[in-house]
């Protein structure tokens, strides 16, 4: 981004952050629900506990990128004033 587009960027406010976050808190409740057991099809061999690991791990996942894009990234919204 240049330092042109930076100028015009407004901090985002504690209220959009609040709001937003629980936007984010509620689509992943929705896909949470949508996705369970989809990773586990055979009961008779434990495989509930497949649907809770791969969900946790995409969990994770998510988590990782965007604590990395944060990090890459998080600096220019300090910038603008």
């Amino acid at each position: 981004m240049s330092e042109k587009q930076q100028a015009g960027r407004k901090p985002a406010s504690l209220g959009r952050k609040w709001v937003q976050g629980f936007g984010f808190t509620i689509l992943g409740i929705v896909a949470y629900c949508i996705s369970d057991f989809m990773f586990s099809g055979y009961p008779q061999f434990g495989t509930n506990v497949i649907n809770v690991v791969a969900i946790v791990l995409m969990v994770v996942g998510a988590a990782v990128v965007w604590i990395v894009d944060e990090r890459r990234h998080g600096h220019d919204e300090d910038d603008v004033s």
